[in-house]
């Protein structure tokens, strides 16, 4: 209002032409969005579960921060476009095969694998996928949980179960 004011008063100036409009409502909403994303990734770091986002079109794949931790690579750092950099050697063709049932359309697709971080720490994760439905059927989403710690309970309860608590020796 002030701008226009000196403006006006300008005799150079024969005329100003303006458009104002209120934008109340879409920064209102841009916020919403921003507090919804912090509660989403608040939400998957205490679930210890990261998603993902595999663009078939592009071969782009975009990463949760927490599925970046999982994986013990740091945020933001761009996938391989296999999207298999951290899978263990000895799981990549089933996680292949899953990927290509998400790719035509199955059910979703469920797989426990192992992952290898940088440091050489292996990881057991559990992987969800599937395809969207149109207008998005370019694109496989899904979600990654750290299953490490329920697959080391699950080896010790199968131990317990399965050999002399005493000498340790195989039923």
């Amino acid at each position: 209002e002030e701008i226009a004011t000196n403006l006006l008063d300008d005799p150079t100036v024969g005329s100003v032409v303006g458009n104002l409009r209120d934008v109340t409502e879409r920064v209102d909403l841009l916020e919403r969005v921003e507090l919804d994303r912090r509660r989403l990734a608040d939400a998957q770091a205490a679930a210890r579960m990261g998603s993902f986002e595999i663009n078939l079109a592009t071969g782009g794949i975009i990463r949760s921060d927490e599925l970046c931790r999982i994986i013990g690579v740091p945020a933001g750092t761009p996938a391989d476009p296999t999207g298999l950099e951290t899978v263990h050697p000895d799981d990549r063709d089933r996680l292949t095969a899953m990927m290509e049932m998400a790719v035509l359309g199955h059910d979703r697709g469920e797989l426990e694998y192992r992952i290898v971080r940088p440091s050489g720490e292996v990881r057991w994760v559990c992987t969800q996928g599937i395809k969207l439905p149109p207008p998005n059927a370019h694109i496989i989403a899904g979600t990654m949980l750290d299953i490490t710690d329920r697959h080391a309970a699950n080896e010790a309860l199968t131990f317990q179960a399965t050999h002399d608590w005493l000498t340790g020796l195989p039923n």
